[in-house]
């Protein structure tokens, strides 16, 4: 881990994070869909509720090539970028130059 921080979160961004989770069903999403590749990056949700864990993971999540729309990812995706957002890291991620997300 290059970078850690702890973010309190506002009521109206709570009530934001709380929409995006819901819109992704996060506790019944699959924890992977499968595609895999070489090069790339791979995204990685973690989530625990009333004592319940669960795990999602993308492949090029974002990566128009890899149809993010196909695999059923704008919710996945609206709340990756929602997180990034609110993380306040130094530097965005970033592959070979180029942005994420």
């Amino acid at each position: 881990m290059v970078e850690e921080k702890d973010i309190e979160l506002g009521a109206e961004d709570s009530k934001a994070l709380e929409i995006l989770v819901q819109n992704l069903n996060f506790f019944q999403f699959s924890t992977d869909d499968g595609v895999i590749g070489k090069d790339g990056d791979e995204w990685i949700l973690e989530g625990v509720s009333w004592g319940r864990y669960h795990v999602a993971k993308r492949w090029c999540a974002s990566a128009s090539m890899y149809n993010p729309d196909k695999r059923g990812l704008t919710a996945f995706l609206a709340l990756c970028k929602f997180l990034l957002n609110k993380s306040s890291l130094s530097e965005r991620p970033m592959n070979k130059g180029h942005k994420l997300i």
